[in-house]
């Protein structure tokens, strides 16, 4: 797996995705997303594969989440407040992971594309 905080977005395209996106960004953390229409076996080796602590999801993919049969911690970032007066530096350094694709493989097994900083 990867040695950097990683964190797995588990959302609908829409503010909360792309405000999210962002602010991964900005405390380094590296950004992996997941989408449903790749199937739930394929997410769930990407859950397997790099261990996220916690992943963001929002009210509506929660209802989905329990598919996953994960017990990772959830963070529901439909509660978080929209504004906040916090100055929060930027974390991010060249040459670190920004973001974790995974790919579908002929093995069937899904492998990690990392895009750094």
């Amino acid at each position: 797996a990867f040695a950097q905080v990683q964190e797995l977005v588990f959302l609908t395209p829409g503010v909360d995705w792309i405000t999210s996106l962002l602010a991964l960004l900005r405390i380094g953390a590296a950004y992996i997303p997941l989408d449903l229409q790749v199937g739930v076996a394929h997410l769930s080796l990407v859950l397997a594969d790099c261990q996220p602590s916690p992943i963001l999801i929002s009210l509506l993919r929660r209802l989905n989440f329990h598919f996953l049969q994960s017990d990772a911690v959830t963070i529901n970032v439909s509660n978080i407040p929209k504004s906040t007066q916090a100055d929060v530096p930027n974390l991010s350094e060249p040459f670190t992971n920004t973001v974790i694709m995974y790919t579908s493989s002929t093995a069937g097994v899904p492998k990690g594309i990392v895009v750094n900083h």
